[in-house]
């Protein structure tokens, strides 16, 4: 009797670390979707010519997965998280076997939509399925993880791409994908926990959904322009502006609608809202950084432009470990404003380590930097996604999970442009001012680090107004079996 119970413990328990693991290697495919074709589109663009549209494979990933993450997090509560998630890992396979089998750049590109349609739908769906699997007190350590993922594809993606590039052709960058993903979705449709069926039949906001995923698209393809495009072009601003619009009417219609999307309900919690505004900032940060670290290295400092996903290695280490021992930490304290202030704090020391650097810096004196900034990012990420599922009631946890991976790629791109735009600005003034190209860039990037600087700084301005608050021993799934038991009754 003694040998039996933990026996039926891990039987019990069995099923639901499968699920987690088979969510987090179905996130660390679409994470490495981001970096993985990168390396690879130069031989693509030479085989399938098309170089004008060249930078459109990326584009439309990114478009089409930044708008439904906001939409796809309700829908799957309302249409069941596991009917939803199965059919993000199908939508993202499919794209990816239909990509490899692509014969023009036009296809390719319009497979790739598909493709992005089902990483979007990953991303706002998995750590919704993390909050129905875990509570917010034993959540910490799994998004940890989950977050952990992400900085490994950032690193292994570029490398994995290169080789399969160079060794059995650019097709099975997308091709690898499949026995990974088949594997996945076997083992999810036997362990994935059976949606709790709602007391009445749902009612889905079809216009809020259609408003937000396309003013979310607009602002997205404004953004991207605006890389190749500038600030001038009549479509970056028409984009933006539309795209803002749009995103405004949603507002007017989801405060009517009972069955919201993304109620503005959300944003009476301030708790909610400072994770809202820290998460925006800390993509913008987050984001300028690994453009601008790589290329202070390879302009200024001299290092090789090839596998250039390891020369973000050390600050990836830094997010990889702190994001697994936080989530740890939070896990077992339970005490959220100390970590979100110390991993913002972290961040900010970082990007200070990083403003001295000049143009006879070498690659070592950019370490120390890089490592700091990783060790705040994998502090802070975690923290934010378990407190704001925490702070809402349960029937809005999966808009607030959408709405939080939402706004931290639209900080992520909005950041990324701006600096972009910044550093562009003042290059141009360096060089009037020297005659070297390398004291201008470093005294370009300089100045981009200082942007980031005074980012951090409202960052950790607004994580000291976090208020903490208990995490919840119930998971949502439990949660919401007691509210329906509740209407029922």
């Amino acid at each position: 009797m003694i040998g039996a119970a933990p026996t039926r413990v891990s039987r019990r328990l069995e099923p639901r670390m499968v699920t987690f693991l088979g969510v987090m290697a179905a996130m660390f495919l679409s994470a490495l979707d981001q970096t993985i074709v990168g390396t690879a589109m130069p031989t693509i663009a030479k085989d399938m010519g098309g170089l004008d549209r060249y930078t459109w494979v990326t584009t439309v990933y990114l478009l089409t997965s930044t708008a439904v993450v906001p939409v796809v997090g309700k829908l799957s509560e309302q249409l069941g998280r596991k009917r939803v998630f199965m059919a993000a890992i199908v939508a993202f396979l499919g794209g990816s076997a239909l990509c490899g089998a692509a014969p023009t750049m036009t296809l390719l590109i319009a497979f790739r939509g598909l493709q992005g349609i089902g990483a979007g739908m990953l991303t706002g769906t998995a750590f919704a399925v993390i909050a129905e699997l875990f509570s917010p007190a034993e959540r910490g350590r799994y998004v940890g993880m989950m977050t952990g993922v992400f900085g490994l594809s950032s690193v292994v993606g570029p490398l994995i791409g290169g080789g399969l590039t160079d060794h059995v052709g650019w097709r099975w960058v997308f091709y690898v994908n499949l026995p990974i993903g088949v594997a996945v979705l076997a083992a999810l449709a036997r362990t994935f926990p059976a949606s709790v069926k709602p007391a009445q039949r749902p009612r889905i906001d079809v216009l809020g959904a259609a408003l937000i995923a396309s003013g979310a698209a607009l602002l997205t393809l404004g953004i991207s322009l605006q890389g190749t495009d500038g600030w001038g072009s009549p479509l970056v601003w028409g984009g933006l502006a539309l795209g803002a619009v749009l995103l405004v009417v949603a507002i007017f219609v989801e405060a009517r609608t009972p069955e919201a999307v993304l109620p503005p309900e959300l944003f009476r919690s301030s708790i909610f809202t400072l994770s809202i505004v820290v998460t925006f900032l800390v993509g913008a940060v987050m984001f300028g950084t690994i453009t601008y670290i790589p290329l202070f290295l390879q302009r200024v400092v001299g290092e090789a432009a090839t596998n250039s996903g390891l020369q973000l290695l050390p600050l990836m280490a830094g997010l990889l470990v702190a994001s697994i021992v936080g989530g740890q930490v939070l896990s077992r304290t339970g005490r959220y404003r100390v970590q979100a202030i110390a991993g913002v704090g972290l961040m900010g020391l970082g990007v200070l380590l990083a403003t001295p650097l000049s143009a006879t810096s070498s690659q070592l004196a950019v370490m120390p930097s890089m490592v700091v900034i990783g060790l705040g990012l994998g502090l802070s990420m975690p923290v934010f996604n378990v407190v704001a599922q925490n702070a809402v009631p349960h029937r809005l946890m999966s808009s607030a999970t959408s709405a939080l991976q939402f706004i931290r790629q639209m900080g992520a791109g909005l950041g990324l442009a701006v600096m972009g735009s910044y550093f562009n600005s003042r290059l141009s003034v360096h060089v009037a001012q020297h005659q070297g190209q390398k004291v201008a860039l470093a005294g370009s990037i300089h100045d981009v680090f200082i942007v980031s600087l005074l980012l951090c700084g409202l960052a950790l301005a607004a994580a000291a107004f976090l208020r903490e608050v208990p995490l919840r021993t119930a998971r949502h799934g439990e949660q919401r079996q007691e509210a329906l038991a509740s209407a029922v009754a």
